[in-house]
């Protein structure tokens, strides 16, 4: 089943799974073995590692002539070819408490950890592309696979690389556990992730972007693109470059060090140090705009508050098109419905709010009560692309027309090419 033409394909996401299926019995005896000589034993895929705190090596398991070098024990070579393996003699290493300890990659000295060279390669490489354009892989960096449409990627695979096993690292760590992230105390690995992410996401998209304040409208406005057609009404003249607009919710995992959990209190924090925070950002010729859609009601009183003392407004926001930020940030403001506060889901009729699923209503809140209700997510999710011919997508409109005039407004302040 993993094979193909008679052979185990290398770099399958089934390897480790089928290597720890093979390797099951192995583990069992060599976790024996480890037991029996005071030691603690670990396996990644073929990579086996076994550690102790005693002031000598236990022979049972590894041995040394000269104090250099060390062989595997005859035990441990017996029960390894047993189970039909051979071991590389020339991968065979020792490693002491005072110098640097690695395990497939990683430093186990103190704590579970990248190495320091690879943290500061990688921050480097971040540093290059936000403050110079560009970057280049060097050394053993360069691969054979890495190029220009996908070194972006390559470099934030690094990069979450390094930010999962500093979240391991916490997540076992009493003292850090429920202040991971902490947005006001970042690490230095967290600021550099943060930079990227900014850079490439927010100050330099290759797309223009929108950022939805809540965790649906993403979908919303992506049914709008779908099911907004001829048949049922005459298009808006700008439909078609909305399509290539990239959509996006503040909640994305992938946004952790920038936002935790969506929402106004987040945003808020973007909108404010946005300035700050993309400072001495290269900025490219074709740099896109990039629009954080917000909801019109009472919950947005703090961001409007803070547009309004950002900009020496004499009313709230919320009555123009968009409000320039900063570089190429915009804020638009839910229009609203005969002077009504508003949110995405203020643009359905009553007859698609009131939809049924399973004798349960949508209940905008999202405070579900036993049986009798459903939330966002689903009215998102089902009930709106599941009745699309009865909604008026008519009404939308007014939201992209929105957008698109703080896109042209962008699009006339930046330099023609």
């Amino acid at each position: 089943m993993a094979c193909h033409e008679n052979i185990l394909p290398q770099g399958s996401p089934c390897s480790p799974v089928i290597s720890n299926l093979i390797g099951h019995i192995l583990d069992i005896s060599l976790a024996k073995l480890a037991y029996e000589s005071g030691c603690s034993y670990s396996r990644y895929c073929d990579d086996i590692t076994f550690s102790t705190n005693k002031r000598a090596f236990p022979h049972k398991i590894a041995f040394t002539h000269d104090g250099q070098s060390y062989l595997p024990s005859k035990t441990l070579i017996k029960i390894i070819e047993k189970n039909g393996f051979i071991i590389n003699l020339e991968k065979v290493r020792m490693s002491y408490f005072y110098s640097q300890q690695t395990v497939t990659g990683l430093t186990v000295n103190r704590r579970v950890n990248t190495p320091r060279l690879y943290r500061d390669t990688v921050r480097a490489l971040v540093h290059n592309l936000c403050f110079k354009g560009n970057f280049e892989f060097h050394n053993s960096f360069k691969k054979d696979k890495i190029n220009e449409s996908n070194k972006l990627d390559s470099l934030q695979g690094m990069l979450n690389y390094i930010a999962r096993i500093e979240h391991d690292y916490r997540e076992s760590n009493p003292d850090f556990k429920n202040s991971y992230p902490n947005y006001n105390n970042l690490t230095k690995n967290e600021k550099v992730l943060r930079d990227y992410l900014l850079y490439r996401y927010f100050f330099n998209p290759n797309e223009i972007t929108v950022f939805g304040e809540g965790k649906t409208d993403k979908s919303h406005l992506l049914h709008y693109l779908k099911f907004r057609n001829k048949k049922t009404n005459s298009l808006p003249i700008s439909f078609n470059s909305w399509k290539n607009y990239s959509f996006n919710n503040f909640e994305n995992n992938l946004f952790n060090v920038i936002s935790g959990s969506g929402g106004t209190g987040d945003i808020k924090k973007l909108i404010k140090d946005y300035s700050k925070l993309c400072k001495g950002f290269h900025k490219s010729d074709m740099q896109n705009p990039l629009i954080i859609l917000i909801d019109n009601d009472k919950g947005s009183k703090e961001i409007q508050t803070l547009i309004r003392n950002y900009k020496k407004l004499s009313n709230l926001p919320g009555s123009d098109d968009f409000y320039h930020i900063a570089y190429n940030m915009y804020v638009v403001f839910l229009p609203k419905i005969n002077n009504q506060e508003t949110d995405i889901e203020s643009f359905y009729s009553k007859k698609i709010i009131d939809i049924e699923i399973n004798g349960r209503f949508f209940e905008k809140s999202d405070q579900v009560v036993g049986n009798t209700s459903y939330p966002k997510s689903v009215f998102a999710s089902r009930t709106v692309p599941q009745n699309h011919s009865l909604v008026d997508w008519s009404s939308f409109d007014q939201i992209f027309e929105r957008i698109q005039l703080a896109v042209e407004n962008f699009q006339s302040k930046r330099p023609q090419i």
